[in-house]
């Protein structure tokens, strides 16, 4: 009974590891994620699957970086010149080798993290079940979204 539930708990433990969707460049399908507040000239994003359902219901993340024309992102980044913004540390898988270079200068290396000046809870970009996240904007007219389910 012991060798049982060890082989269980084994299944549970390994079986709940992160997924990480490929690198997708389809505006639709990210449209179908989150919302989209002005018309993309290009996206790179993927979606990750923490967790498997069995112990819980699984989390989702999309991560996102969406290239907007000048009039479009100078309007967007208007938005969040009021608001506060804050560093955010993160660990350094959170740097993916599918991120522009002008993403990767924003982020600064720490050592053992590294650390971005984010906006947090980005509404415009909120589409229900992922209404948590944040976002910063680089100086390529893109903007660095980060969508997650809780």
């Amino acid at each position: 009974m012991k060798r049982l539930f060890i082989l269980f708990a084994c299944l549970v433990v390994f079986s709940c590891s992160d997924k990480e969707s490929e690198v997708s460049t389809d505006v639709n399908q990210l449209s179908e994620f989150i919302n989209l507040p002005a018309k993309p000239l290009s996206v790179k994003w993927a979606y990750r699957r923490s967790g498997n359902g069995l112990l819980g219901p699984s989390d989702y993340a999309i991560t996102a970086v969406i290239k907007l024309n000048e009039a479009d992102f100078k309007e967007l980044r208007t938005k969040y010149k009021l608001q506060a913004a804050h560093y955010a540390d993160r660990t350094k898988d959170f740097v993916k080798d599918w991120f522009p270079p002008s993403v990767k200068n924003c982020i600064k290396d720490n050592g053992s993290l590294v650390s971005v000046v984010v906006w947090e809870n980005p509404k415009e970009f909120e589409k229900s079940p992922l209404v948590n996240g944040y976002c910063f904007f680089t100086n390529n007219n893109e903007v660095f979204v980060y969508m997650f389910t809780t």
